[in-house]
């Protein structure tokens, strides 16, 4: 429990007496009291929620009382889905088999819910101040998958709308150039409209093209990673002020092998895993060894917390009994889980989005996946405007961009010093 201690210390900017010991037992008498249950399960590696959770979400002592400190524990380090077979099409934890979807908690923070319980249950015993809340911030992303695949999508789009002027505007473009196929290259765009409210962003780059030899229902990039053009772009990026990383490819490629193929000097060691395919049982210790920072935990099907916590954090390595020691960056927010699954149209998108960020305006980390193609007119039409939505929101309620470096420096923690 000594992890949870620091991560609340930590991210509630707590200060205590000097000499001050804070005692973590079953006993009635400790200041934090956990549950003798909670203990039984996690010792012999029973992770299923439904062992913990049994009218709620929050771990019960004997008595009834809220175990707090372990109910944290168990979402930040998605104990769930450890020894979980559930998987989804493509491989992912799904979230119709987790307590989120069970309890309808997945647009819920939680864990920062315990944590100020916690805080309480000190200050019964203990002299402690906490830091006052602070202003959220936003974490904007890019993968980029496809920059070629305007055709057929585009077109097929426009005939099923009746957009005639759009369809004749893609023929025009094609007759005129027919070297121009690159409608979804909208880097240029979004630099533009970042700056315009004075945010940058990160971009996530698949080193590996074509179909995955991993999957065949899933493709991996549709351009060269070693082009002269993708290079171009990535160096427009860097120079602008916002970050290249990984966008992990489904392959049999390693981590090492797929940074050696990015260009060189134009991107950071952080990740993000292609259709958040990963498995955190397997893909978290191979992160811990291959990058700074990680992008991939959220459910891919629903907006929210796929760990009920609203900032970055050093998961915990339950196999070695320590946090790993890369950064996790949580996503909240993505496109095609509104679009694709969701169902929704922008304006539904948009205004489920707004309600988030009001939500959470103090003391989080929001972080929202915007894919390149959804910039455009035809297919997407109507989700740049959203995008634009969610930046003049952000402006106008004071909550400012986060980049990488600021991240590392912010949430990344010395667990020996605690």
């Amino acid at each position: 429990m000594k992890y949870t201690l620091a991560l609340l210390q930590h991210t509630c900017g707590l200060s205590f007496e000097a000499g001050t010991v804070i005692t973590v037992s079953e006993d009635a008498e400790a200041d934090i009291r956990i549950s003798e249950l909670f203990l039984e399960k996690y010792c012999s590696h029973s992770f299923d929620w439904r062992e913990y959770f049994k009218e709620e979400a929050v771990i019960k002592c004997e008595d009834g009382r809220p175990d707090y400190l372990s109910s944290a524990f168990y979402m930040i380090s998605c104990l769930q889905e450890y020894d979980n077979n559930a998987r989804d099409a493509f491989g992912r934890f799904p979230y119709e088999a987790s307590y989120q979807k069970h309890y309808a908690v997945a647009g819920k923070n939680l864990v920062n819910k315990y944590f100020d319980a916690l805080i309480k249950e000190i200050q019964t015993r203990h002299r402690v101040s906490r830091r006052e809340p602070r202003s959220s911030r936003i974490v904007l992303t890019h993968d980029i998958d496809s920059l070629f695949g305007s055709f057929p999508q585009d077109w097929l789009a426009t005939l099923k709308q009746g957009n005639a002027k759009g369809f004749i505007s893609l023929l025009t473009a094609l007759l005129t150039n027919p070297k121009t196929k690159s409608v979804w290259n909208t880097i240029e765009d979004i630099l533009q409209i970042e700056e315009q409210f004075g945010f940058t962003s990160v971009f996530f780059w698949l080193p590996v093209k074509g179909k995955s030899t991993l999957d065949p229902a899933i493709k991996n990039a549709d351009y060269r990673i070693g082009s002269a053009q993708i290079r171009e772009l990535m160096q427009k990026i860097k120079s602008r002020g916002s970050v290249n990383g990984l966008h992990k490819s489904a392959s049999h490629f390693s981590f090492s092998e797929e940074f050696e193929k990015l260009p060189e000097g134009l991107y950071e060691k952080i990740n993000r895993y292609h259709f958040l395919r990963f498995n955190i049982q397997n893909d978290f210790p191979v992160l811990s060894h291959n990058v700074t920072q990680d992008y991939s935990l959220g459910f891919a099907e629903e907006p929210g917390f796929r760990n009920c916590f609203s900032l970055p954090y050093h998961p915990y390595d339950i196999l070695n009994d320590r946090p790993f020691n890369f950064v996790e960056v949580p996503l909240n927010i993505m496109d095609r889980t509104l679009r694709n699954y969701k169902k929704f149209s922008p304006s539904r998108a948009q205004e489920l989005i707004l309600q988030f960020l009001e939500s959470y305006k103090n003391d989080a980390v929001i972080s929202i996946l915007w894919h390149n193609q959804f910039f455009t007119p035809y297919k997407f039409k109507g989700w740049k405007s959203v995008y634009i939505s969610i930046l003049q929101y952000c402006r106008d309620h004071n909550i400012r961009s986060i980049g990488p470096e600021e991240i590392q420096k912010e949430y990344s923690i010395n667990f020996d010093s605690f």
